[in-house]
């Protein structure tokens, strides 16, 4: 049975451009109080898609910064915009739909990645972020969840809602974007574990915020787990900002592996072996 409201999305959609796009709602993938996400089909090209509505009150000037860097960033390691429309109440950005899904999903059922695997996944991860750093932006999300995997094996950047542009003189972020404004839209801690350091204390930063969620992501994809956990935010907070880094005996990863998290995400923090 469709979801009333989606059905009014679809229903209401404003076609400002005399656009001949024209979808039918299959289901939702993931929903927060300023963005759903829908499984969509497109009946004149006969392919699903993946749908964003973004609400236009919540996410004014963020839903401006994501359709720069959406129309500004092209790489094959990006997941392109195919289609943007506007709704009543919400901006649409609509995506190709990749399977077999995210890094999130994989970790789920693989528990883990082998170090070969990781690597592979870990450079065009690298290849992708540093094409983006290239074109002035940052995208401060980077996590297993917006990693997805095509079927040939390669991988696919996605979710630039987090995006904005570096000051071109400073290499910093411009404004304040990242300090309690960033952390507003985040609904909960919980749902980006992979925030910096430096965005949890406010300060200044650029693409070092990146890097550090890389080095967390490669740890993820590696070990099965996230260096950090606990059931409150303030705790995990602490964690990120002053806990020692903890290496599981098994599996046992290679000295350059581990090398490669520590410089990227855990310069500043005590390192305890488990070997």
């Amino acid at each position: 049975m469709k979801n009333s409201y989606a059905y009014d999305l679809w229903q209401n959609m404003v076609d400002e451009e005399g656009t001949e796009l024209d979808f039918d709602y299959l289901k939702t993938l993931s929903s927060c109080s300023s963005a759903t996400v829908y499984l969509v089909y497109h009946r004149l090209y006969k392919k699903r898609y993946v749908a964003k509505f973004l609400k236009k009150t919540a996410l004014g000037i963020q839903i401006d910064m994501e359709r720069l860097a959406l129309n500004t960033l092209r790489h094959d390691f990006l997941n392109k915009l195919e289609f943007e429309f506007e709704t009543r109440d919400d901006v649409v950005f609509v995506f190709e739909w990749i399977q077999p899904g995210d890094l999130g999903m994989q970790l789920e059922g693989l528990l883990r990645f082998k170090e070969k695997q990781a690597r592979f996944i870990a450079a065009e991860i690298l290849i992708g972020m540093e094409y983006i750093h290239s074109q002035g932006f940052v995208h401060r999300d980077i996590k297993p969840d917006n990693i997805l995997i095509r079927d040939d094996g390669h991988i696919v950047i996605a979710d630039l809602g987090m995006a904005t542009k570096l000051d071109a003189k400073h290499d910093i972020v411009v404004g304040h974007c990242g300090t309690a404004e960033y952390q507003g839209e985040l609904e909960n801690l919980f749902d980006s574990i992979q925030i910096a350091p430096e965005v949890l204390q406010g300060v200044p930063y650029g693409k070092s915020v990146d890097f550090w969620s890389f080095g967390i992501t490669i740890f993820e994809l590696v070990f099965g787990f996230c260096p950090f956990s606990s059931q409150t935010d303030s705790k995990l907070r602490t964690q990120i900002l002053h806990s020692s880094v903890h290496f599981p005996k098994k599996p046992k990863a290679s000295p350059e592996l581990r090398d490669l998290i520590l410089q990227v995400s855990f310069r500043n923090l005590h390192v305890c072996s488990s070997f």
